[in-house]
């Protein structure tokens, strides 16, 4: 498998992640990444918080180009709380979302995730991804 990372921008703040710099990486060195890639195998995308990359389906797009035949992006899926968001991935069909949950309810998720409410717009990201 092949891995891209995009970064360390996360709108988390978990407390297990070892992940803490808040800088991305810039679109044009990831399209270096990329060309050296092989395209036979999946690519997992990860950060940071992928989705929130700011040329995050500018990448896709990219990727695309090179018939990559799977693409896993580790995600928290907060993002798809916004249901423009969420509609705007399910045009994409070789993308797989491989969302974290940090505990079985709000109050144990979002004290591992440090971010008050982050639980809920999780499930709510999940529930528009349908």
């Amino acid at each position: 498998m092949n891995t891209l990372y995009l970064g360390g921008k996360c709108n988390n703040n978990c407390w297990s992640c070892s992940n803490k710099i808040d800088v991305d990486k810039s679109f044009e060195e990831l399209k270096k990444e990329i060309s050296h890639l092989d395209n036979n195998k999946p690519v997992l995308i990860t950060g940071g918080e992928p989705t929130i990359y700011t040329y995050f389906f500018d990448l896709l797009d990219y990727l695309n180009k090179f018939d990559f035949s799977n693409i896993k992006i580790l995600t928290n899926a907060r993002i798809f709380y916004y249901k423009s968001y969420a509609k705007k991935i399910s045009k994409y069909k070789n993308i797989e979302l491989l969302v974290k949950i940090l505990g079985h309810n709000d109050v144990t998720h979002d004290s591992l995730a440090n971010f008050q409410g982050s639980f809920d717009q999780t499930i709510e990201g999940i529930k528009n991804l349908n």
